[in-house]
């Protein structure tokens, strides 16, 4: 079945992209056949969409997702437990968790996310689901998973997978790899002397030949600079959140072709999700933010590709925000808004690997369009409520999303005082 898109104003996703008008676009069976000037094509004949002056952009892609967690209050203590992420184990609670993923995941579909990199998962039920997702038997996005994490030294993670030795960290990455996911996630503790950086670089080391044995890349979040520095001398692809990398470092990741990911959004919940918050505590998530950006930049100025994710299921990072996420980028690395939305889309579309079938509007590529009624380019909030979302050529009309008031409340106070 044709698909046939008019009088749209298309912003395809490439880093210097300009508004382009007096297009069509004309999707088959979810891939994108032609895009051309609409005087090229007979519309009368061929019974085109009209999209009314509406703006046209690819489909955002999130590169990290937590696909159980809520993303709201009831990630914090203080929370109601009737709406805490399901604990406990066997069929009854399975099912629990598989609903609020299809939640979740619907939310990030229909706020314009059309492709997602899961973490911090729990069991084998990132690529369970992504199965079901590409059987069309549930809604949501395109996946990319990594299941469980692996916590290396034996960090106390109870969703995690723990490692202390070589060998368990042999087995750990043979079964994530048995259940079939995409990229293995790690999770490194902070460390404070050469001694804990040898002992956790021979474990990654470890991770990252069984993985890219295989193909898979490794990601890791990293919290300091022993931590940055054991994660790129030890092979890791795609770093989280790093600071304080020195021109070797960045050589060596461009040979590597490593990236950078930015995620503003989860060093922001640690305190958003605080009623009090200590100007100690303040002032350091401050620090933390500008640590974060200075290395992004310097990234960027040396060819190191720097990608952006939510961390959506964090506390106050919710499934249908990532357009904050952008917005950050954009304020925080002092970027345009035409190279943030490149980086939300493409850019991560390239880290992820899958560029060639999504990430911009082109030819060849999946039918993934994000149609909205204003310029995101002058306010990316005008992601947050889309007319027309087209995932792999299927059309979801003014889809709807469930927000939690709350919680945008306490987002949009924060954006007034710091970011707009």
């Amino acid at each position: 079945m044709a698909i046939i898109y008019k009088n749209f104003v298309l912003l395809d996703g490439t880093e210097r992209m300009i508004p382009q008008s007096g297009l069509a676009l004309v999707i088959i069976n979810g891939r994108i056949v032609k895009l051309c000037k609409e005087s090229e094509l007979d519309l009368k004949k061929m019974k085109a969409v009209d999209l009314g002056v509406r703006y046209h952009m690819p489909g955002l892609v999130n590169v990290a997702v937590q696909t159980i967690q809520r993303g709201n209050q009831s990630n914090s203590p203080q929370s109601n437990k009737s709406d805490a992420t399901p604990q406990g184990k066997g069929a009854f609670y399975d099912s629990l968790r598989l609903s609020q993923m299809k939640k979740n995941l619907r939310a990030e579909l229909y706020s314009g996310t059309m492709s997602v990199c899961t973490i911090s998962g729990v069991g084998s039920f990132d690529t369970e689901i992504k199965k079901k997702i590409d059987s069309g038997s549930i809604i949501g996005p395109r996946i990319l998973s990594s299941n469980m994490t692996i916590a290396i030294n034996g960090l106390e993670e109870s969703s995690a997978i723990n490692v202390c030795s070589n060998e368990e960290a042999k087995q750990a990455t043979s079964r994530l790899l048995s259940e079939g996911v995409d990229f293995i996630k790690i999770d490194i503790p902070v460390l404070s002397s050469e001694e804990e950086a040898a002992k956790a670089s021979e474990i990654i080391k470890t991770i990252c030949e069984e993985a890219h044995s295989t193909g898979k890349k490794v990601s890791a979040r990293v919290d300091n600079n022993w931590c940055t520095k054991v994660a790129i001398d030890s092979g890791v692809d795609n770093l989280g959140n790093a600071s304080e990398i020195d021109s070797e470092d960045l050589k060596l990741m461009m040979l590597r072709r490593s990236s950078l990911i930015c995620s503003f959004s989860s060093v922001l919940s640690k305190c958003l999700a605080k009623e009090k918050v200590e100007i100690e505590a303040q002032n350091r998530t401050k620090e933390r933010i500008a640590e974060i950006a200075l290395t992004a930049k310097q990234a960027i100025a040396n060819g190191v590709k720097v990608g952006l994710g939510s961390c959506s299921g964090a506390p106050y990072s919710t499934h249908y925000g990532m357009w904050r996420e952008i917005e950050y980028f954009k304020k925080y690395l002092d970027v345009s808004a035409e190279f943030a939305l490149h980086s939300a889309t493409l850019k991560n579309a390239e880290i992820m690997g899958i560029d060639k079938e999504t990430g911009s509007i082109a030819e060849g590529k999946s039918a993934d369009i994000l149609v909205i009624d204003k310029n995101p380019l002058e306010d990316f909030e005008a992601i947050s409520k889309p007319f027309l979302v087209v995932f792999r050529g299927k059309e979801y009309i003014l889809p709807k999303v469930k927000r939690d008031n709350s919680v945008e409340n306490k987002l949009n106070d924060f954006r007034k005082k710091y970011i707009i």
